[in-house]
């Protein structure tokens, strides 16, 4: 999920709806699409768009879904491609 419209690549604004977080708040879901990650070496899809949000948030499990594994080292995590074997963005 971001709060950053200008960060997708591509953004289908048709499906409209509410998520709940987890202190009871709700936001707007005002789309869904694809946005870069790490300078356009990788690219994550179906990234909601939330208004409201102010950080930005990854699931480790639709990640692993999709063909990543993630790293979680003392300083940072990664993110790697498992198809290509190499890091598709790094967090710190």
């Amino acid at each position: 999920m971001r709060g950053e419209k200008g960060k997708f690549v591509s953004l289908n604004e048709n499906k409209i709806r509410n998520v709940t977080f987890t202190n009871d708040e709700e936001g707007r879901i005002r789309g869904k699409g694809i946005v870069s990650l790490n300078n356009r070496r990788g690219k994550a899809q179906d990234v909601f768009f939330v208004d409201g949000l102010k950080h930005n948030l990854l699931s480790v499990s639709q990640m692993s879904d999709k063909g990543c594994d993630v790293l979680f080292k003392a300083q940072d995590c990664e993110i790697w491609s498992t198809s290509i074997g190499k890091v598709l963005a790094k967090g710190v």
